[in-house]
């Protein structure tokens, strides 16, 4: 298999990967440099956009004033989401950890912050992606978790996307692409994944963030997400990697011709 890989990575005119670090791959196992684009995946930009929460949203996410960290999606063996239990756990006073969604290991986290007594840790259940907007606005910050697997440091979770869409604050704990991304977009806060004391050290800092620096940082992402991760500009790059492409056959092709 990875030498037909190899043919076909040499053999292609252009390759497109969803990653930066997906790039590094392709190239190692025989992929021309000059040839890889990097196009990365968009949300659905018809519902994940920026929203005003209203009274039902709020009530649903926030309890107080206090700092809210929102992890919205699967509860799975991938988000390692037993960290962000004992993060917050440790910052029980300072801020609230609301974990939407479900999924494989929800009974491990739900026993794990009862074990801890971690009653700044709050789980709601799944809701459908129309209503998120409106939950992630409510919220403070998103969170995005995933756990340290080499397979793992080149993916660029959908969650992600849809923050920055939204124009929501990131903390990241995550390695590779995901945390190369939101610190290159100032668009939040990354640690090392499967660090509790480091993503307790974020969740402090980014309580103690002022609001209209948030508002900021969010500004940012939903600029970086435009540019470089929503569907215009992901047609502009496969179009481009396509005229690219055909180019590039037609210089073969010539070629060919002309040494026949």
């Amino acid at each position: 298999m990875a030498a037909a890989m190899t043919r076909i990575y040499r053999s292609a005119a252009r390759v497109a990967v969803a990653a930066p670090s997906m790039r590094d791959l392709v190239v190692a196992a025989g992929a021309d440099p000059a040839r890889v684009r990097v196009v990365l995946n968009w949300t659905d930009e018809r519902i994940f956009h920026p929203a005003t929460p209203d009274g039902a949203a709020r009530q649903l996410v926030r309890r107080d004033g206090r700092c809210v960290v929102m992890h919205a999606g699967t509860i799975g063996a991938r988000q390692g989401l037993e960290t962000a239990v004992r993060a917050a756990a440790a910052l029980d006073r300072t801020m609230d950890l609301v974990l939407v969604g479900s999924g494989a290991e929800e009974r491990r986290v739900r026993g794990l912050a009862a074990e801890l007594g971690a009653e700044n840790v709050r789980f709601v259940e799944r809701r459908s992606p129309v209503d998120m907007p409106q939950l992630y606005a409510a919220a403070d910050y998103q969170l995005v978790m995933l756990r340290d697997l080499p397979e793992l440091r080149g993916m660029v979770p959908g969650k992600l996307q849809a923050a920055l869409s939204c124009a929501s604050p990131v903390v990241a704990s995550a390695g590779g692409d995901t945390a190369e991304l939101v610190e290159r977009a100032r668009a939040g806060l990354s640690c090392p994944p499967e660090d509790w004391a480091a993503l307790a050290d974020r969740f402090w800092l980014a309580a103690t963030i002022p609001g209209p620096a948030r508002v900021e940082m969010g500004r940012r992402g939903r600029e970086a997400y435009l540019r470089e991760m929503s569907l215009p500009a992901g047609v502009d790059r496969i179009e481009r990697l396509l005229h690219e492409a055909a180019g590039r056959v037609e210089e073969l092709a010539a070629a060919r011709m002309n040494l026949a």
